[in-house]
Order: C-alpha cells, then sequence, then structure tokens
C-alpha cells in the first residue's frame, strides 16, 4: 500500500493518520552556493566551448550576472522617504546620497508560471517549453536610487530633453520614476432633516379641555309661530270641531311644508289636539300650549336653532274652527344665533374667524369648523388639554397671532369659551438641522468649518447644496451629531425647509492620511485550504486572510493553475464564492488571488476634490511619487538635490565589465542570455 502521495508540487498527502507526530519531513533542493556551473566541452578539441549555470528562477536561481547587480530583493519598498502621501512611509533616516546606486528587484510581482509541477504538467516538453516564464500577472521591475536635479515629477522631461544631448550616455537621465498606488477612503453617513417647526399659538385652558366636552358657546334660538285664542282653555276642554271633513292647516318648518289634516273624532278635546298636530309634525317641530294653564295660545317650534330655523303657519280651516275661534295666528318669531369672532394672523396674513356657536357646541366641533376656515394656511387643534393655533408653513418666517374679538364683547371667541384663562406668547417657526443617524454614526467627530457634502437621490431641501456646506457640531443626548449648515459667505444657518427627503447621506470631505495599495497575492490549495476529506471536484468558497492587507473593494484575479478564470471585486465579508459558476476545482489544483495594481479608470484618475466633489465618490486614488530632498548651499544659494527609484535606468560602473544596469539587469532575469541547465528529479 502506497503510505505517500504527491498532490502537486508543493503538497504530499498521507494515507494513514499513523504518521502524525512520529515523522520529520525533509525536502532536497539544489544549494545556491554549491553549484559550480557546468561546463558544455568539445569532446574532440577537448576544449570548454561554455560554461551553463542551473536556471530555475521560480525557485530563485536566477541569471548569475544579472542576480550579481541586484543589491536588494524584497517585496516591499526598502527605502524611507521624506516625501510621500503615506506617513507611514516617513521614515526618520530617510535614504540619501548613501544609497546612490543601490539596486532593487521588486519580488512581490516576481511570479512564474508553475513549469516546475509534473503534476499540473505532466508532460515534459510542457514544462521545458514553459520554464523560465512569468505568470500572467507577473513582472520584472528592477530599481536604482537615483539622484536628480529635479523632482520625481519633473524626470520624464528631464530624460527626453537629453537623449539627444552630445553629453556621454553613462551620464544622460534614463528611465521612468518609480510611482506609487494610494488610496484614501471616506465614510458615508445617512443622515435626515429634523427639527423642522411651525409658528404656533397657545390658547391656556389649563390642560383641561376635553374634545367631547361643551365648548360653552351659546347655542342659537328656535324660530317658532303662535295662535292666539280669542278665550282661555284647558287641556281637557273640547275643541267643537265636529263633522266628517278634516280639518287642515299648512305649516312650513325650516322652509319644508307639512299639511296638518286632523278628523274632528280624533281631536275631540285641546289634549287629542296636541298630540295629533305633533303626530303630524313628525318631529319637525313640536306644538305646545302656551303660556301656562289655562293656556291662551298653541306654540309650534321648529326642532332647530339659528337663523335658519323658522315656523311659518297658513291655516286653511283647522285653528278657524276651533271653539275659542276666531284664532289668530300671531308674527312668526325666526330663529336666532351667536356669532363668535377672532383674527389669526398666520405668516403676517389676517384671517378673519367668524362662528356660530351652533356650529361649534364641543371642542371637536370648534377645532373642525375653524381648521376648515384656515384650511391650507393653519389649524387649530387640541394638544396637551391646550387650544393650539399653528401655520402650516415652517422656518423662521412662520408665525401666528391670535386676536381675540371685538375685544370685551360676549362674541369673543375664546373668552367666551368654558375653561379660557389667557394667550400664551406666541413661539415662531425654526428651520431645520440635519442630523447623522445609524451605525458607524460620528460622535463629535466632525471639527467646526469642516465641509460636508449632502447628497440624495430624491429633490435637495433648500440651500442644502451638494457644494460648499459648512458646520458646527453639537453633541446631541442620543450621541449623534447634530449638523447645522451654514452658508460660508455670509455664516448664518441656511434653511432647510424639507423633511423627509430620501435617502439624505451627509459625506464628511476626505482626510489627509493616504494608504499605499502595493501588488498583493495570496495562494490556496485544495486540500489544506478547503477540506481535507473533499470531494474530487468541488466549487468551494475562497477565504481570504485579512492580515495580508485585502479590503473591500478590491477588485481581484482568480487564477487556477495559471489561468484567469474569475474577476470579482471583495465585499465586506472577503470572500470569493465559486459556488454556481461553473468553476470546479481537485486536491491537486494551486489557486492565486491576485490584486494587480489597479489601473485607474478616466473617472477616477481624474476625480480631485479640490476640485470638484459631489459627494458621490467615497474612495479616492492616485499614483504619485515618493522620494527624499535635501538642500544644501552655494554661496547662500539654496540647491536642492532629489532621491528616489528609477525603474529601467541605463546607468552602470563602465569600469566593471560585469556590471550591468538596471535595464539590463531586467533583461536578463526574463529572458536569460547564457546556456542553463535545469534540475528535474534531483536524487
Amino acid at each position: 500500500m502506497q503510505e505517500v502521495d504527491k498532490v502537486n508540487s508543493e503538497i504530499l498527502k498521507f494515507q494513514s493518520a499513523g504518521f502524525v507526530g512520529v515523522m520529520l519531513l525533509f525536502t532536497i533542493n539544489p544549494g545556491f552556493s554549491k553549484i559550480s556551473p557546468s561546463k558544455l566541452i568539445d569532446n574532440l578539441s577537448h576544449t570548454v566551448k561554455s560554461n551553463a549555470q542551473l536556471w530555475d528562477p521560480a525557485r530563485d536561481h536566477h541569471s548569475t550576472v544579472a542576480i550579481h547587480n541586484v543589491d536588494l530583493q524584497n517585496p516591499q519598498d526598502p527605502a524611507g522617504y521624506l516625501v510621500t502621501e503615506n506617513p507611514a512611509n516617513v521614515a526618520d533616516y530617510a535614504w540619501n546620497a548613501l544609497q546612490v546606486g543601490t539596486v532593487w528587484l521588486d519580488t512581490s510581482i516576481l511570479v512564474y508560471v508553475k513549469y516546475y509541477d509534473d503534476k499540473l504538467y505532466p508532460n515534459v516538453d510542457n514544462r521545458l517549453g514553459l520554464w523560465g516564464d512569468l505568470a500572467p500577472y507577473g513582472e520584472v521591475q528592477v530599481f536604482q536610487w537615483t539622484e536628480s536635479s529635479v523632482p520625481p515629477d519633473e524626470w520624464a522631461d528631464l530624460v527626453s530633453q537629453q537623449s539627444n544631448d552630445t553629453r556621454p550616455q553613462r551620464t544622460k537621465a534614463t528611465g521612468t520614476a518609480r510611482q506609487t498606488l494610494f488610496k484614501r477612503t471616506r465614510p458615508s453617513y445617512t443622515a435626515s432633516v429634523e427639527g423642522i417647526t411651525s409658528g404656533s399659538q397657545t390658547a391656556d385652558f389649563g390642560g383641561g379641555v376635553v374634545g367631547a366636552a361643551a365648548s360653552g358657546l351659546a347655542a342659537g334660538t328656535a324660530g317658532y309661530q303662535d295662535i292666539l285664542m280669542t278665550t282661555t282653555f284647558l287641556t281637557g276642554d273640547v275643541t267643537g270641531l265636529t263633522g266628517t271633513a278634516p280639518f287642515q292647516a299648512n305649516v312650513f318648518i325650516d322652509g319644508d311644508n307639512y299639511l296638518l289634516s286632523i278628523s274632528a273624532a280624533s281631536a275631540s278635546t285641546y289634549s287629542a289636539l296636541l298630540i295629533q298636530i305633533n303626530n303630524q309634525l313628525l318631529g319637525a317641530a313640536t306644538a305646545t300650549y302656551e303660556p301656562s294653564s289655562p293656556y291662551t295660545t298653541i306654540r309650534i317650534t321648529s326642532a332647530t336653532t339659528g337663523l335658519g330655523s323658522s315656523v311659518i303657519i297658513q291655516d286653511i280651516n283647522l285653528f278657524g274652527s276651533l271653539i275659542d275661534a276666531p284664532a289668530i295666528v300671531q308674527v312668526a318669531v325666526p330663529g336666532a344665533s351667536t356669532t363668535y369672532t377672532a383674527t389669526f394672523k398666520l405668516d403676517d396674513i389676517d384671517y378673519d374667524i367668524s362662528i356660530l356657536g351652533d356650529d361649534a357646541q364641543t371642542f371637536d366641533d370648534l377645532t373642525s369648523t375653524i381648521t376648515s376656515q384656515i384650511s391650507g394656511f393653519g389649524s387649530l387643534d387640541i394638544i396637551g388639554g391646550d387650544l393650539v393655533v399653528s401655520s402650516i408653513a415652517v422656518g423662521d418666517d412662520s408665525t401666528v397671532l391670535i386676536t381675540d374679538g371685538p375685544v370685551g364683547a360676549t362674541s369673543a371667541l375664546f373668552a367666551s369659551l368654558t375653561g379660557f384663562v389667557s394667550f400664551d406668547a406666541p413661539i415662531d417657526g425654526t428651520y431645520g438641522v440635519v442630523r447623522v443617524t445609524g451605525a458607524g454614526a460620528p460622535v463629535n467627530q466632525f471639527d467646526v468649518g469642516e465641509e460636508i457634502i449632502f447628497t440624495t437621490t430624491g429633490t435637495m431641501p433648500a440651500l442644502l447644496t451638494a457644494s460648499i456646506t459648512y458646520i458646527t457640531t453639537t453633541v446631541t443626548p442620543s450621541g449623534a451629531d447634530q449638523l447645522i449648515t451654514v452658508e460660508s459667505t455670509e455664516g448664518e444657518p441656511a434653511n432647510i425647509l424639507t423633511a423627509g427627503t430620501p435617502f439624505l447621506t451627509a459625506v464628511p470631505s476626505f482626510d489627509a492620511d493616504w494608504e499605499t495599495i502595493p501588488f498583493l497575492t495570496e495562494r490556496q490549495y485544495g486540500p489544506i485550504d478547503y477540506t481535507l476529506s473533499m470531494p474530487s471536484v468541488f466549487e468551494p468558497t475562497l477565504f481570504l486572510t485579512t492580515s495580508l492587507g485585502w479590503a473591500e473593494e478590491d477588485k481581484v484575479d482568480v487564477y487556477i493553475n495559471d489561468a484567469l478564470i474569475l474577476t470579482t471585486v471583495l465585499d465586506s465579508s472577503l470572500t470569493i464564492s465559486l459556488v454556481g459558476t461553473g468553476v470546479t476545482l481537485t486536491e491537486q489544483d494551486i489557486v492565486d488571488i491576485v490584486r494587480p495594481l489597479r489601473a485607474l479608470t478616466e473617472e477616477e484618475a481624474d476625480f480631485d476634490p479640490d476640485v470638484a466633489d459631489d459627494g458621490t465618490m467615497f474612495i479616492q486614488w492616485k499614483y504619485d511619487y515618493e522620494y527624499s530632498v535635501f538642500t544644501t548651499y552655494n554661496d547662500n544659494v539654496p540647491i536642492q538635490t532629489y532621491y528616489f527609484w528609477v525603474q529601467n535606468s541605463q546607468l552602470r560602473d563602465v569600469t566593471d565589465n560585469t556590471s550591468l544596469s538596471a535595464y539590463e539587469v531586467a533583461i536578463q532575469l526574463r529572458v536569460i542570455p547564457t546556456p542553463y541547465f535545469v534540475v528535474q528529479h534531483p536524487k
């Protein structure tokens, strides 16, 4: 039984758990310092035709001449700077003239095809054909620390200027000043417009107003008409009506006619007559005998009150046929109402309030009746047991002033209400503030005078523009910042007039700190990074190692066995799911997740918040230079000297025939110029 399987060039699988803790594993690799160049010998002439070195660059066996000219092999920039956007890169002891000529090979991006892996590439001819090839995302980047009389952003112009000079080539400026990718981010907070109020004034009732309670306003009187008899009568007296023909009269109640038609048999007494009249009036009015027994008058009174209440009697033969006739129909007395008045000054416009007591017998009726008269401009509400008049407008132009009137008259509205005490002082309206809320909301984190940009998918509140808005901060009891916008020119609060603006966000300005975003790669292996009991083929989720520097919004490429299979953008989980993509893995597959140096889009490259900023960009990218600069003086004239990395520099030591320029080193690290040999299966 085979106890050990080779999964790929980097993974061994043990079939038995019995090996755990009892075995040491040693690997054999060619020694850098122990291997002398092989020699190609002509057997006929017995002469050495050429040396042949071991060349296996993926495992650090490079062209010996080229690598001899490299001083530093590092995945991170070894230099320290005085001038950089990233404060973490500022050094106490910055690189200077002492390091000039230093050659650095950036190994972070020096990645090769896995040509050495006989599991991924079982055909030996394929392996040899790929031998020494860079991975699709790999690059050879060689830099030389350079002294310059101009800053790095002027280096390209100096190179162009000197390219056709007659000066010796070794003294000319060549190559490209190295740029670093920087990024800075800012948050976006949910914001809401709050604190918008309307002008109002309160009529104080000591908190005793209840909507269903009686208002205290006088109800109107009912209309009526009397029929005066010639003599007094009692309810038991006979009416004197005889015969079979009906006795009739028209009674107009509030304009509606009710025909009384009464038989003699049904109304033989005054008591019976009264019953018949009321039955036929159907509740619209009531017939009574007045003023007291013995009576002299028959009165019909409308069931309604107020100005529309009336009774008009037109006798046909009913009342004139009574025994006590002739009955005289008196002048009709119409209903009457009390009109109560006040004046509401809403936003400096007078609105005259006139209300009948009949229409406001309860406080609920009062508020609805008055609100209907000022609809669209204000309202009257019961708040806390008091009556409050409010303007419908908002802001400091929203005002209310109540004048009861006429002053001292019985028709003064508020003075006539039950429980009225006095008017409180008017309260003018206020404009709103913007409050930042939600998870991560800042607590006293905005500086006074800091620019805050507001954005929304809806209509921006008045004067809360997305251009220049400054703030002062006030920490509220809830712990969230309250931003009071201030117009930059006048220093007065801006008028935020609209509440409920959808999806309003507050975006602070970028801070000054940038971070360096280097090339990044992480390698994962099927049986180690996923599951030891994995099926032969599966679609995993790749979990990235946070400590390596992965971040949300990183654009990454996923390679399986050197082939690009997926490009995606990381979310906050820092995972890449292959589930449902159709991309499958087997246990020998090697996965490389790569964050290449970002190629900025035109929008990203052009974005400069110091020039224009609408609050929709939360990440700023830029390529910029890092360098050191020192000042010396010649006859009190300052002379500045700059130091920085240059790629593809063609400067070299002409006194050393083994010396290569950084440009030549990079070429020979890509393609070896001399014969070489490889070790496939060392024994």
